[in-house]
């Protein structure tokens, strides 16, 4: 008898959402549509300069004026999204960048646009804005490219920070951001009172400095193509590239882009805004950010400068309609990153992979008894690939030095919370437990000092589980009876070196839930084994 199969559900209906970006020189917004198979679509895309970084880069905090006209401007915004009906918080992403980030008065501003316009604002970190450059270009033929093509560049020099990305074989093979930003080094000129002739020549050998720190620190130094994400270079795409209403994607000679830049330095910012239609804070930071691109350009040997119409309201969108999808991507990304800085650190890896695995097991079999969500089986995951890497510094405290390098690290996607339980669960693999007395410890809130515990006690049993660097225990059997947890081991192999160190390992698990814990090989059971 044939079935009919169901009717396939209804695809979901498209959703309106906001995204805003407070960045250094300018506040923007996009109203865009987002449906399933499809790309987002922009209905709405706004954009009012305010001088954030001018303010941030030179007093060091935001001025009351500035703060009232960002109010302004963020109000008018507020009135736009109710006439689209976009009430709902989730369909509203608003991002401040480290103009915003950077100033001693951060809270009080995200206080006053929150009473003002109800617009949770929240301060991306250097992790966010690295990531969001990535979903900006994901899907570019270059990004693409750089699986079998060979390494590409993604720049994005913003007023406060310069984010660079390196993709290879399809995977961020190193990413960094730098305070190399176009506001800060216009700032500095108008500090200095550097005359207009000298003025490039000090932009140049500031400027050089961090770029020498970007060649050293990236695992390639020489590169095809480079990606340039920014307002500014997209200007400077749109008046050298005759089509550029017609493409998608823009392209550029680093020869053009030099040439562009230095005419751009000896004009007045005045002079600029005039010619090319540029608000008078876009106009004096534009030559400064061109200048920077084509440093970089000419430090890694790139031939190609891509110019794609994408911009962080772009990221943001992209996130807010493929997130389920994206979490699996990045873990991909965060787990090779993490595999790059064991390797750097000469750590162990099948050790580590074995490690990871027991803990992965322990977590999602003991899932009832620690309560912890999925995002801790990630970063519990993470911290057993990492926690041996103190080993480079000394065998004498090595956890005490793995969660220092752990800490003074950078991981993909990785935020700097999330990095510091990484880093604590890594410390507390071995030797004492989390003690309240602990600095960085104590310094969390009791809640995430449980986490930490929890995580540190399942992985100082998966650590004990591979005591001997030998991966003995291929498989693992977990059963809970009563008040014991029961792992038992297929194979019946001699298990005496795991089960001294868990002797010595596990006290912190059986003190912390309240349970003894038994290890053993299936054929020492007989009767009953197969229970397990």
């Amino acid at each position: 008898m044939n079935r009919r199969r169901p009717p396939a559900p209804p695809p979901e209906p498209p959703r309106l959402v906001a995204v805003l970006d407070i960045g250094t020189t300018a506040i923007r917004m996009e109203i865009a549509e987002l449906a399933a198979d499809h790309p987002p679509r922009t209905l709405e895309s706004l954009s009012q300069p305010v001088g954030l970084g001018k303010d941030t880069f030179t007093i060091g905090s935001i001025r009351r004026e500035t703060i009232e006209e960002s109010v302004r401007i963020l109000r008018g915004y507020a009135d736009l999204m109710r006439e689209y009906k976009i009430t709902d918080p989730s369909c509203i992403r608003a991002i401040a960048t480290s103009a915003v980030k950077e100033a001693a008065n951060r809270d009080a501003f995200l206080d006053r646009v929150y009473v003002a316009t109800g617009i949770p604002v929240e301060c991306a970190e250097d992790a966010d804005l690295v990531r969001l450059t990535y979903l900006a270009v994901r899907n570019l033929r270059w990004t693409r490219a750089s699986r079998t093509a060979g390494p590409v560049l993604v720049v994005e020099v913003g007023g406060g920070s310069t984010e660079v990305l390196l993709l290879d074989r399809g995977r961020v093979g190193f990413y960094e951001t730098y305070p190399l930003g176009a506001v800060r080094l216009r700032e500095t000129l108008d500090a200095g009172r550097v005359p207009a002739p000298r003025q490039r020549a000090m932009l140049v050998q500031d400027m050089r400095r961090t770029v020498e720190q970007m060649v050293e620190a990236s695992p390639v130094r020489r590169v095809h193509t480079l990606i340039a994400v920014s307002g500014d270079v997209r200007f400077a795409a749109e008046r050298l590239t005759d089509d550029w209403d017609r493409v998608r994607i823009g392209s550029l000679t680093p020869a053009r882009l030099a040439k562009f830049a230095d005419q751009l330095l000896e004009m007045s910012p005045e002079e600029i805004a005039a010619e090319h239609g540029l608000s008078f804070v876009e106009a004096e930071t534009v030559g400064p950010s061109l200048l920077a691109y084509s440093e970089i350009a000419a430090a890694f040997g790139v031939r190609r400068i891509v110019v794609p119409k994408v911009h962080l309201r772009t990221a943001l969108e992209v996130e807010m309609s493929i997130r389920s999808e994206l979490a699996a991507e990045f873990r991909e990304h965060v787990r090779h990153a993490a595999r790059m800085l064991a390797d750097r650190y000469r750590a162990d890896r099948r050790h580590a992979d074995q490690v990871a695995a027991l803990a992965v097991t322990l977590f999602r079999e003991l899932r009832e008894l620690h309560g912890l969500g999925s995002r801790y089986e990630f970063l519990l995951e993470i911290a057993a690939r990492l926690h041996e890497v103190g080993l480079y510094v000394s065998n004498r405290s090595h956890h005490k030095h793995s969660m220092y390098l752990i800490q003074n690290s950078e991981l993909f996607g990785v935020s700097s919370e999330d990095l510091t339980l990484i880093a604590l669960v890594a410390r507390y693999h071995r030797k004492s437990p989390p003690r309240p007395d602990h600095a960085v410890y104590g310094a969390l809130p009791r809640p995430q000092r449980v986490v930490v515990q929890k995580m540190a006690a399942l992985l100082r049993v998966a650590d004990a589980l591979d005591r001997s660097h030998q991966r003995r225990v291929a498989e693992l059997r977990i059963e809970r009876r009563d008040h014991r947890v029961i792992l038992a081991v297929p194979g019946g192999g001699d298990l005496t070196i795991e089960r001294m160190a868990l002797r010595e390992k596990g006290a912190m698990f059986e003190d912390l839930f309240g349970v003894s814990l038994e290890l053993i090989g299936i054929a020492e059971r007989g009767e009953g084994a197969d229970e397990l």
